[in-house]
């Protein structure tokens, strides 16, 4: 099965689509035929084969100047749809923050995203909403990382943010992963845009914890090779050495095949990851 990577809709999704009878070049516009309806798409590959299970959608040929003229006037349109949606919003009360709206290339329906704390009865607002546009109307709650990954940004490092960029899907993040790449457990220091904990924690976090494997923590008992007793202080996991506090007050590096192991440590209590809980979302939730 022949297929392209292609990035497309308000969501910056990136999948997998077919394609057949002709060939795409990264970077051109395609018309796609989505489970949402017919989407303009900007091609990220080259074709290439590939046997998957299950079924793909469709690229259903390159897109032509009609094409791309349909797609400017919807953008143009979508804003004047997202003032009167957020009119509509505040006429009835509806506790929700409106994010972006999208039509779809046929305009056969237009998607309304929002964000909200609480489930939110929006039938009165569709009816309203349908008897201005005469065309189908979808809500979709999305969460405070969908909002970023719409909107775009640039993140800390000055870069436009993974999941507006690149991410194909968001995965789990945890405060061990930042504890573990002995980083600074600071909310504005590991948190992104969305203000949760950066998805890039992700990208280093298999390298750091294998360079754990072996290590005994901080807080170990150890005898160094003069017979000096002492306890381990630091660990630089970069070239494997440990920072030993000896008895007599003496700070010294040792590697671990150095090191006698006498009684080894738990892990250190460390309050702050505690409260950056607190303030932070479950793993779940993000």
């Amino acid at each position: 099965m022949k297929l392209v990577w292609v990035k497309y809709s308000k969501c910056k999704n990136i999948e997998p689509f077919k394609i057949d009878g002709f060939d795409l070049e990264p970077g051109e516009l395609c018309i796609l035929e989505t489970s949402r309806g017919v989407e303009l798409g900007k091609v990220l590959s080259r074709p290439f084969e590939m046997e998957v299970e299950g079924e793909l959608c469709s690229v259903l040929r390159k897109a032509q100047a009609e094409d791309v003229e349909a797609y400017k006037k919807n953008i143009e349109d979508e804003k004047e749809a997202f003032g009167i949606a957020k009119r509509k919003i505040a006429e009835h009360g509806l506790p929700m923050k409106l994010v972006e709206v999208e039509y779809m290339l046929d305009r056969k329906k237009i998607f309304f995203y929002f964000i909200s704390e609480d489930r939110v009865d929006f039938r009165l607002l569709v009816r309203d909403l349908a008897s201005i546009f005469k065309t189908r109307i979808e809500m979709r709650q999305i969460g405070v990382r969908d909002e970023v990954r719409i909107l775009g940004g640039l993140g800390m490092c000055g870069w436009p943010v993974c999941c507006a960029n690149f991410l194909r899907k968001f995965e789990s993040v945890s405060i061990r992963m930042a504890k573990e790449q002995n980083l600074v457990l600071n909310p504005s220091k590991i948190s992104g845009v969305c203000g949760r904990l950066l998805c890039c924690l992700l990208y280093e976090y298999p390298v750091y914890k294998e360079l754990w494997n072996g290590l005994p923590p901080v807080g170990t008992k150890v005898i160094t090779p003069d017979g000096e007793k002492g306890e381990i202080v630091g660990i630089n996991l970069l070239n494997r050495k440990l920072m030993v506090e000896l008895d007599s007050g003496r700070f010294l590096n040792f590697s671990i095949e150095e090191l006698e192991i006498k009684e080894k440590g738990g892990p250190p209590k460390d309050e702050l990851v505690e409260e950056i809980q607190g303030d932070i979302l479950p793993e779940e939730d993000r």
